[in-house]
């Protein structure tokens, strides 16, 4: 016979043990509604550092919180077949997930939970639990929902986050902070360096300042040729041309876009153009996917040059 399940014995064992505690995180985000999780084990959050159990195929893991008192408002009871478990609300599951981001399975998988129970989150609830967890796990979750297009939740987090002094903070707590990158934009505070790293994939260069330059020059490329007018307008040419669009692999770093003129239209209109690209072409868009996708508003625009616009024109 099989053991049973860890959700029939947890409330009697806890009693015992004379702890608090509630089912949280990813066990949690599963009963919530978070269909995509294949939750490996049974997670359980208490004021006492506790070693994992495993009997037979349940593996029960504990996270540790010092006050469990801060959170309560943020633990409802839940009938099982057994009688009741403690189990955290789903505004308490995803400011979790943020704080012990490894217990989440990384910040992919958060971002699909997010996704999947977004529409259950109640902003007045999420808005005072935050005050419970550090700033920068209110910060990390503020940015999220805004780039999956859950505004209003985000911005009922902002003054209360704004009020206790925003910091510049890593997405990713795990990644290092690297002096050649410049500094990044947004009202979260937000540093989402993982975009830039992932993109070594592709740029073979060395230092991540270079990444993150040849990063910088090939969105904006997208962003430029997806505009009507500046595609019909303006030819790419040059050592940037040849390595981006020629060459297996880059010859030699690029730090510019050469463009040319092909008629005779007035400066002012391209300048009108590139402001308009710069200014709303990068903003974050709302999206329902379930991963994370680059966010161009922390490229420092002012560190590179763009773009050198040729005085003389071509018909051709």
């Amino acid at each position: 016979m099989g053991t049973p399940s860890a959700e029939w014995y947890i409330d009697a064992l806890m009693a015992h043990e004379n702890l608090p505690y509630y089912v949280g995180l990813l066990t949690a985000a599963a009963i919530h509604g978070a269909s995509h999780q294949a939750i490996q084990e049974f997670q359980v959050i208490t004021n006492r550092l506790l070693p994992r159990i495993v009997a037979g195929r349940t593996r029960m893991v504990f996270s540790y919180r010092k006050d469990m008192a801060a959170v309560a408002m943020g633990i409802e009871d839940r009938k099982v077949p057994s009688g009741y478990v403690k189990l955290s609300t789903p505004e308490l599951t995803v400011l979790d997930l943020l704080r012990y981001p490894r217990r989440g399975a990384g910040f992919d998988n958060i971002a699909t939970v997010l996704c999947e129970i977004g529409e259950r989150l109640n902003s007045r609830k999420l808005a005072r639990l935050s005050s419970a967890f550090e700033r920068a796990v209110g910060q990390r979750l503020g940015h999220l929902l805004e780039r999956f297009g859950n505004k209003k939740l985000a911005d009922a987090l902002y003054p209360r986050l704004s009020a206790r002094g925003m910091q510049w903070t890593e997405l990713n707590p795990r990644q290092a902070g690297d002096p050649d990158l410049s500094p990044p934009t947004g009202a979260w505070r937000m540093i989402p360096r993982r975009d830039i790293l992932e993109w070594r994939r592709v740029a073979p260069w060395r230092d991540n300042g270079q990444i993150e330059q040849d990063l910088t020059i090939s969105r904006a490329l997208v962003e430029m040729f997806s505009n009507p007018f500046l595609r019909s307008e303006l030819r790419f040419r040059g050592g940037t041309a040849l390595n981006k669009l020629h060459f297996a692999k880059p010859e030699r770093y690029s730090e510019d876009i050469d463009l040319v003129r092909t008629t005779a239209v007035r400066s002012a209109r391209y300048r009108a153009q590139f402001r308009t690209l710069w200014t709303h072409g990068w903003e974050n868009r709302a999206t329902n996917g379930a991963r994370l996708r680059p966010n161009w508003n922390i490229l420092s625009m002012p560190k590179v040059k763009l773009w050198r616009l040729r005085s003389g024109w071509s018909s051709r």
